[in-house]
C-alpha cells in the first residue's frame, strides 16, 4: 500500500501475473490511469491476463470487468 507502481503497461502485466492479490488490484488501478491517459494498448496478451484474474474481492472484479468493458471486451 505504500508502493507505486510504475506506468508501464508490460510491467503491469507481469505483476497482475504474479498472481498476488494486492499487487494485481494495484497493476489494474495503473492501467486505468495509463488508460485515461490514452497510454495503453489493447493486445491479445492484456486481454487474456484479464479474464484470467480470478479473485474474491469485489472491487478488483469491478475493476478488470470495467477495464474489460473499456477495450470492448
Amino acid at each position: 500500500d505504500r508502493f507505486r507502481l510504475p506506468p508501464d503497461q508490460t510491467l503491469l502485466m507481469k505483476v497482475m501475473g504474479l498472481k498476488d492479490a494486492r499487487l494485481t488490484k494495484l497493476a489494474l488501478e495503473e492501467l486505468l490511469e495509463l488508460d485515461d491517459r490514452g497510454r495503453v494498448r489493447s493486445t491479445p496478451e492484456l486481454i487474456e491476463r484479464l479474464r484470467g484474474i480470478r479473485s474474491r474481492d469485489k472491487e478488483t472484479k469491478e475493476l478488470r470487468d470495467l477495464f474489460l468493458e473499456k477495450l470492448g471486451h
